[in-house]
């Protein structure tokens, strides 16, 4: 009877393996692309105002928010909308050092190596509109107004019509404005932005925002 059971055994190991050995000589391919691209480009990607005073305002930088060539192609008719948003946040020294500066952007104190990773924080002194504004959907944003809350929105489309554009908004342009901060107990009389002055020991230093330009949705 064990003798029995064995050979069964065995012959179950066989079959198990020759099916194995056929299945090897059989394989299907089955081909997946995909052209992966942002769907928006931005130009110009940086700009410098120099050397600012306190309570000055420096206007415009402009730059554009646009649709990428492949979302414009006319053969792209899947997604025809973007909407997006800038959101003003720290500026490191090196940009591997983003998530850093931003995760104790709130910290007071700063940890002791903040400032050698990161920029003094005028985000709040930036304000950005629209030059043109499209719809309902393009929003700005004032200066001294809190950066975790308020940042700009807006919307790009295209019309599936080549022969009847006219509806279409593939750019954007913004305005970019810096209204220069006092120091804290250096202020003038006029200053109206209390909660909003800078670290008197931080005078003569630069100082710096990062604008960041999402995309929320595409449809």
């Amino acid at each position: 009877m064990a003798k029995k059971i064995l050979t069964i055994l065995g012959s179950a190991i066989l079959v198990i393996a020759g099916v194995a050995a056929v299945s090897a000589y059989e394989a299907y391919v089955i081909n997946v692309t995909a052209h992966i691209e942002n769907a928006l480009r931005i130009h110009p990607k940086s700009f410098e105002f120099g050397t600012v005073f306190p309570q000055e305002n420096f206007a415009p930088y402009t730059f554009e928010v646009s649709t990428s060539d492949s979302f414009c192609e006319s053969t792209q008719k899947r997604v025809l909308n973007v909407d997006y948003k800038i959101v003003r946040k720290p500026k490191p020294r090196d940009p591997v050092d983003h998530q850093y500066c931003y995760d104790h952007r709130l910290d007071n104190p700063k940890p002791a190596d903040y400032y050698t990773l990161c920029y003094p924080i005028m985000c709040a002194a930036l304000s950005g509109h629209p030059e043109y504004p499209g719809g309902p959907l393009d929003i700005g944003f004032d200066s001294f107004t809190d950066p975790e809350t308020v940042f700009g929105a807006g919307h790009l489309h295209k019309k599936i019509s080549l022969t009847d554009p006219e509806d279409s908004n593939t750019t954007d342009i913004w305005r970019i404005d810096l209204d220069v901060p006092c120091f804290e107990g250096q202020c003038a009389q006029d200053w109206t932005h209390q909660g909003y002055e800078l670290d008197p020991s931080q005078e003569g230093q630069n100082f710096g925002c990062d604008l960041w330009v999402e995309v929320t949705n595409i449809y």
